[in-house]
């Protein structure tokens, strides 16, 4: 509570100074030779064109010195994640694999019922086919055996005349 209200109460004069530097920064130029601020006026076109340099040059140096801080920092947190990316990546190669053999089941099961309903309809189209067959066998077999009666009964009869 007491700091929100200090932040509070030099919120103004923490804008004031912050305007003041503003200002002053824009109307200075650094002079990378002396390696001191100097007005813009006394500078020159050269002037700020190495002050621009230099500004450029130092951003470069401390972006470089941050590039490095996040590697190393990059580094740590690979070693301390890297259990945990084995793992991410053995499950989602296990996901893959499940829903590969999902795909693959489901495809399967799809085959099947398509052949069921093939089947369903087939299946009394060939009763029917198989039990005219089974009548056809059937008058053929009564013709044979009524033929072999006539011819038993044939066969007897001259045998029975002779006597």
């Amino acid at each position: 509570r007491v700091m929100a209200a200090v932040k509070e109460a030099a919120a103004p004069e923490v804008d004031r100074v912050k305007a003041a530097l503003a200002s002053a920064r824009s109307s200075l130029v650094y002079n990378p030779q002396s390696r001191q601020y100097q007005p813009k006026d006394k500078a020159g076109p050269e002037g700020i064109v190495q002050s621009l340099k230099s500004e450029l040059d130092m951003g470069l140096v401390h972006g470089k010195r941050e590039a490095k801080k996040v590697e190393k920092l990059e580094g740590r947190v690979s070693k301390l994640t890297m259990g945990y990316n084995k793992r991410a990546q053995a499950m989602v190669k296990e996901q893959a694999q499940l829903l590969n053999k999902i795909e693959e089941e489901t495809l399967a099961l799809e085959t099947y019922k398509l052949l069921a309903a093939y089947e369903g309809d087939a299946i009394p189209k060939r009763v029917a086919a198989l039990t005219a067959q089974l009548d056809e066998q059937k008058s053929k077999e009564t013709a044979l055996q009524k033929r072999y009666q006539d011819l038993l009964s044939a066969q007897n009869r001259p045998a029975a005349k002779v006597m």
